[in-house]
């Protein structure tokens, strides 16, 4: 498993800090087709959202995001939106669990396709 960009542009492409993500370069396109060649997991946490697209649409094989959850529970730019979600379905499904701490309670949830929560763990 290799990670495409951490937070900051990089020859590859553009990281979710990046201000306005341009999506993956040539070189990137020549890395993911790589990465295939070699059996290479693609990894798009801390990837931008246009590069992470592309990733998927250049990938021959399944593109993974080892750390991330849905932006639409959890607001954070390395969250992912509900459209980079859908365009994993194409390639791969991933289950997605999302973590939320507080002082007061630990919950663990899933999002489904179709936007509904299910809490699978709740604790105070």
């Amino acid at each position: 498993m290799c990670q495409l960009c951490y937070n900051d542009e990089d020859l590859v492409g553009c990281g979710c800090a990046v201000e306005k993500d341009t999506g993956l370069t040539e070189y990137g396109e020549k890395v993911i087709s790589e990465m295939n060649r070699l059996g290479i997991v693609v990894d798009c946490a801390h990837t931008g959202h246009n590069t992470s697209l592309d990733a998927i649409a250049a990938s021959k094989s399944p593109v993974i995001i080892s750390h991330g959850n849905a932006s639409s529970i959890c607001n954070n730019k390395r969250n992912c939106e509900d459209d980079l979600i859908k365009a994993w379905i194409n390639t791969y499904f991933p289950v997605n669990i999302g973590l939320r701490f507080s002082m007061k309670a630990v919950t663990a949830s899933v999002r489904s396709l179709d936007g509904t929560i299910l809490v699978l763990m709740e604790a105070t």
